[in-house]
C-alpha cells in the first residue's frame, strides 16, 4: 500500500463497512487480508494466498463460504483478485483497494502544503 497510511486505510475501512453493512464474515476476510499484508510490511501491491491458508485463517474450511463472502468485497471494491494456474492448482493474488477518498485528501493536503495554503475549519 504505497503512499497511503495503512492506519488511515484501516480507519476508512471501519467507517465504510458500516455504511455498506458488510456481513461479519466479509469483515473478517478483509481484516485477515489486511493482517497478511501488514506481515509483509506492505512490500507488495498484490499478495498471493492459497485458498486453503485463507480458509484456515478465517476459521472456516469451506471454499464456497470464502468465495461467496469474498465476492461481496470484490463487488463493493474493497479488494481485487487475480487468479492464475489450472483449476486444480489455482493461485489467487489479492490487492486491497486504496480508499479513493483518502487518496483525494492526501493529494489535496500535498497541494496545500506545497502552495502554503492553510486550511481552516
Amino acid at each position: 500500500m504505497s503512499k497511503i497510511s495503512y492506519i488511515n486505510q484501516m480507519n476508512a475501512f471501519l467507517e465504510r463497512r458500516e455504511v455498506d453493512c458488510l456481513p461479519p464474515s466479509a469483515v473478517l476476510i478483509y481484516l485477515v487480508l489486511f493482517k497478511e499484508f501488514n506481515k509483509t510490511k506492505w512490500k507488495y501491491e498484490w499478495l498471493t494466498l492459497p485458498t486453503r491458508k485463507l480458509t484456515c485463517l478465517i476459521g472456516n474450511n469451506s471454499a464456497s463460504f470464502l468465495y461467496s463472502h469474498r465476492r461481496i468485497l470484490i463487488e463493493l471494491e474493497y479488494i481485487q483478485i487475480r487468479q492464475s494456474g489450472s483449476l486444480r492448482n489455482r493461485l489467487t493474488e489479492y490487492r486491497l483497494v486504496p480508499n479513493i477518498f483518502l487518496l483525494i485528501i492526501d493529494v489535496l493536503l500535498i497541494i496545500c502544503l506545497e502552495n502554503d495554503i492553510i486550511l481552516v475549519k
